[in-house]
């Protein structure tokens, strides 16, 4: 397996570790604090270098895993934005439920492009 590959695997995990934990800490608190959103950032940048090295040790165009992938990542970031701004405009107050079902659901989302994405190193 190319080394890429290789740091690209790691990292993907080191992105849903944070991203998970952002993700749990606010679902418990169903508050955004300074710690939820500095694992949100985390995560997401670590998806972002995760998704470059894959894309650059694989040398295929957009495939199926590739438009769920960049899909959960958009979702993710979109989360991230919706995050800072309910922070800058409401502080630590109780998240919307609207908002924690919407972590919810992207967290979710990327999960699946997480389990596909392990499905095909696993199979290929």
């Amino acid at each position: 397996m190319e080394p890429i590959l290789i740091a690209g695997i790691v990292t993907v995990n080191l992105a849903l570790v944070t991203y998970g934990i952002g993700i749990v800490t606010e679902q418990r608190s169903r508050r955004i604090t300074k710690k939820v959103l500095r694992f949100l950032q985390v995560g997401v940048v670590l998806d972002i270098i995760a998704t470059s090295f894959m894309i650059i040790g694989s040398g295929q165009g957009l495939s199926l895993h590739g438009y769920i992938g960049f899909s959960a990542l958009a979702a993710m970031l979109s989360e991230l934005i919706v995050a800072w701004r309910h922070r800058a405009s409401h502080g630590s107050a109780e998240v919307p439920r609207w908002l924690h079902r919407w972590s919810r659901l992207t967290y979710g989302w990327w999960c699946v492009a997480y389990v596909a994405g392990a499905a095909l190193v696993m199979g290929g």
